[in-house]
């Protein structure tokens, strides 16, 4: 099975920023993707600009998505749950609707993985085969860092469907080690 890593492409420099969401979850929460301290719908404010962006997918403050990959979500998971944000910027006279999906947390990750000491900056994501199971799409967990990860079948329904500002990079699993023994 091949597994891509979902994530906000950082060559747009126009995507927009959440004001005062530091406000509304903890740092632990943000970065954790636990979404629970949110309401159903809560209305962000955004910095105002004629160039914001909207992609269909963030992840540099925390993960949302808009609705065409909701739809793709909903196909792999049809049971997973989401708060909204609205998305405001109120001089432009402008809204976008995204949501912050409850994902699954897994333990994967391999200490191969090239990453600063903290696990705050990834820059090549290594994961522990064993241990995700039968999951579609899933969060990685024990890391600072918003890792979202998707099967093959899904980055191809997201592929087809010619989403704006997302980008998939195929992840790459842990090996064994060369002449470790075990006690």
């Amino acid at each position: 099975m091949e597994y891509f890593r979902l994530s906000q492409d950082q060559r747009n420099r126009h995507a927009i920023l959440f004001n005062g969401l530091i406000n509304l979850l903890s740092y632990q929460d943000i970065h954790s993707g636990n979404i629970l301290g949110l309401e159903h719908m809560t209305p962000m404010i955004l910095s105002p600009s004629e160039y914001n962006e909207y992609p269909d997918a963030l992840s540099r403050q925390i993960f949302v998505v808009r609705e065409p990959l909701k739809q793709v979500f909903d196909m792999f998971v049809p049971d997973l749950t989401y708060k909204i944000l609205c998305a405001m910027d109120l001089p432009n006279r402008k809204r976008a609707y995204y949501y912050a999906p409850q994902l699954p947390s897994i333990e994967c990750y391999s200490e191969q993985s090239d990453a600063n000491l903290n696990r705050s900056a990834i820059h090549s994501l290594r994961l522990k085969k064993e241990c995700i199971g039968d999951n579609d799409i899933f969060r990685v967990g024990g890391i600072n860092e918003h890792v979202v990860i998707v099967t093959l079948g899904v980055a191809e329904c997201i592929l087809r469907r010619k989403l704006n500002g997302i980008r998939l990079n195929r992840v790459g699993f842990e090996t064994p080690q060369k002449g470790r023994t075990t006690a």
